[in-house]
């Protein structure tokens, strides 16, 4: 047939269908809004036994736990006065392990939690090798549609990796004699998928020159003008300032954002284009 369908028959199924469908392609491309997201990469390698990563888990849950990380959290100039975070324990080659899920961090209680979650965490493996170029790539796949990969729940500007190592890579593929050639590949890789910026603690108590080797291999990228660091710790003992500075300067690196126009969204596109079929006959 020819029948036509008239603008007010079809118009109020048809938005209908196209604010179900736009509701839908919006649950599933977009995550909620924090200012920051950071993956937290804690080496595991051989070389730390388990007092050495008691003593990290520490240092991380003692400085979400610290007001001076909440309230630069909460920094009025944010938008959205939250974070996002995730930490991983990693060690040789395809060893790594999410440890403590994404979690927002908003309030003393999200943060509190986060705290207890990183001290709660098992360590499902110990005693390999150091891949630390590869705790890198694994890292930049944890961020989600902003590093081309599956959603983590969280969408935001800002994307940054906070890594810890006592020592240098030893085990990133592939082999060759220079392994600080597959650590810069891998973080240059990273910045390039949409990683701003990846910040190092060098743990230098077995390794003297590692401070010299996360500048020229590890760190990178910039927030803001706000350019990556690395905050040595001498030993175990001295790595909790460390840690702190490091998330601090993760989080203050976002501060007070020039304003950006986002991206049409995919439910807007559709929805215009939807808007198309108004004038268009069904047969």
């Amino acid at each position: 047939s020819n029948k036509k369908y008239s603008l007010p028959s079809v118009f109020p199924r048809l938005l209908a269908s196209t604010a179900l469908l736009s509701t839908f392609l919006t649950s599933q491309a977009f995550g909620e809004a924090v200012d920051t997201e950071i993956v937290l990469l804690v080496d595991v390698s051989g070389s730390i036994n388990e007092s050495q990563l008691n003593v990290q888990k520490q240092a991380f849950a003692e400085a979400f736990r610290s007001s001076e990380v909440l309230n630069a959290i909460q920094r009025q100039c944010h938008t959205n006065k939250s974070i996002a975070a995730t930490l991983v324990y990693w060690a040789a080659s395809g060893q790594q392990y999410t440890a403590v899920e994404w979690m927002k961090i908003d309030s003393t209680t999200t943060a509190n939690q986060f705290a207890d979650a990183i001290e709660a965490s098992p360590t499902t493996f110990s005693g390999g090798r150091t891949a630390l170029g590869e705790a890198i790539t694994h890292g930049t796949q944890l961020f989600g549609s902003e590093t081309g990969n599956a959603g983590n729940g969280f969408e935001s500007l800002y994307q940054v990796i906070n890594l810890t190592a006592n020592g240098v890579d030893n085990a990133t593929p592939p082999r060759v004699r220079d392994r600080s050639v597959t650590v810069e590949a891998a973080r240059d890789a990273a910045l390039a998928d949409g990683v701003e910026m990846i910040n190092g603690i060098p743990i230098i108590v077995d390794s003297p020159n590692l401070d010299t080797y996360f500048e020229d291999h590890v760190i990178g990228g910039e927030v803001n003008g706000v350019t990556a660091q690395f905050d040595s710790a001498a030993d175990f003992p001295d790595l909790a300032p460390a840690v702190k500075n490091q998330i601090l300067h993760g989080i203050s690196a976002a501060d007070c954002p020039p304003d950006l126009v986002p991206e049409p969204s995919v439910s807007i596109l559709f929805a215009a284009g939807a808007m198309s079929f108004l004038f268009r006959r069904k047969k």
